[in-house]
């Protein structure tokens, strides 16, 4: 069986196939550091899981305290990468494009003030937080709402700059980019999701219904998920679009994906953005190497092209108490896993 994770139990060491030799058991790295290191931040945080893929399978699954790998918990900002991905399945069928005006498939882009601005945003300005439109509205998240009502009155909102000229992290966005893909398809966003992310990988433990049951899905913040589920998610990444032999992206919209979009205009932070995900650049190539998709609850995901590596840190803690362990991990598994090519530099 390839995964036979559950609760808080160490699952599996994967054997694989390193420099062109059969693995051993003395090739499997020592986990030993990362359970010292979970152990710590249990103790401080409450509880924490954490998963790791590499190489296609689960290396890894194991909770400490109050959170097992399997719990399924808010995670807040981590949902835009998973958000992302589901709307560029509609890319790969040709539904939508990255780089056409959304008021084709949304007319109300092209009324009220600044309509010309408007009518122009597109879905790679949605999803790179370049669209100019505003971060946060009052009643972003009004659950009495349709999705549709929702997108349309954000809409009406002004600009705070140009679009596809200034990167500034938002949520609003993102309800844009998910009606777009309801009106494409003609089916809720939950069902687009469920159809295009949750069902082919596995990920029975996810949704948007936080903070319960909702017809304004918020495709920013309000997805519900496990560190497994989440980690099948990273795996099919970075097997570039598959997984367990089902495409679930094509491998260029992965390459795609995982693009720094934002080189070329101005950015409030100094960390690049890609689709849906934060990148750390290779200082020696300059090419994205690490992404990740931390929300402010402190669930934390990330992959390493470099090494071939998912990982899934969870907690319900906050991000401010997890961040220091999790670039502790992140330090030890640099040290646990040599890097090797880039499987698919992203350009």
């Amino acid at each position: 069986m390839k995964r036979k994770a559950s609760g808080c139990l160490l699952v599996s060491v994967v054997l694989a196939v390193l420099f062109g030799a059969q693995a051993t058991w003395a090739d499997a790295p020592d986990l030993a550091p990362i359970d010292a290191v979970l152990g710590r931040a249990a103790a401080d945080l409450g509880g924490c899981a954490l998963v790791l893929v590499h190489d296609g399978e689960t290396l890894y699954a194991k909770g400490f305290g109050n959170v097992a790998p399997d719990d399924s918990i808010a995670v807040a900002s981590a949902a835009k990468w998973i958000s992302a991905a589901a709307l560029l399945t509609l890319v790969d069928e040709g539904l939508l494009e990255l780089d056409a005006p959304l008021s084709r498939l949304l007319p109300y882009l092209s009324d009220g003030g600044d309509p010309d601005y408007k009518a122009g945003i597109t879905l790679r300005m949605l999803l790179s937080h370049t669209s100019g439109l505003p971060a946060v509205v009052p009643s972003l998240y009004d659950p009495t709402l349709t999705l549709a009502q929702r997108a349309e009155r954000l809409a009406t909102y002004p600009f705070e700059t140009q679009p596809g000229k200034v990167f500034r992290y938002a949520d609003l966005p993102m309800q844009l980019a998910g009606r777009a893909a309801e009106v494409v398809t003609g089916k809720p966003w939950a069902e687009v999701f469920r159809e295009r992310i949750a069902l082919p990988l596995g990920m029975a433990g996810t949704n948007y219904d936080v903070p319960g049951p909702t017809q304004n899905p918020q495709l920013a913040v309000g997805l519900r998920s496990s560190a497994l589920d989440y980690s099948h998610f990273l795996e099919m990444l970075l097997a570039r679009g598959t997984f367990e032999g089902r495409k679930v992206l094509s491998p260029d919209l992965v390459s795609e994906m995982l693009r720094d979009q934002t080189r070329e205009v101005t950015a409030w932070s100094r960390q690049p953005y890609a689709l849906g995900a934060w990148c750390t650049l290779d200082p020696r190539t300059g090419l994205p190497v690490r992404f990740s998709s931390p929300g402010t609850l402190g669930f934390y995901p990330w992959i390493d092209l470099e090494r071939n590596l998912g990982a899934v840190f969870a907690t319900t803690a906050g991000a401010d108490a997890a961040g220091s362990f999790v670039a502790e991990l992140q330090h030890v598994l640099d040290g646990l896993f040599t890097p090797e090519p880039t499987l698919f530099p992203p350009g």
